[in-house]
């Protein structure tokens, strides 16, 4: 088309990019496989942070120490 985006650029970059993504694929099915072997750590767990459920139970656990703290001194006066 005279004066119009050329389009081979685009038309390469399809390949390109399933190409791509059959690359992580095949490096998401090597970390698996060395996962369920036991010679790496689970690839899908944070490191170092708490995971939502662990926070939850450290809150309820604070608000709970608090509470007895509290009745403990009401008991006290």
């Amino acid at each position: 088309m005279p004066g119009g985006l050329i389009r081979w650029p685009v038309f390469a970059m399809l390949p390109l990019g399933f190409m791509l993504l059959g690359v992580q694929g095949i490096s998401e099915l090597i970390k698996r496989i060395a996962f369920l072997q036991g010679l790496i750590p689970d690839p899908t767990q944070k490191q170092g942070s708490k995971s939502p459920e662990e926070e939850l139970a450290e809150f309820l656990l604070q608000k709970e120490v608090a509470a007895r703290e509290a009745a403990l001194t009401e008991a006290q006066k």
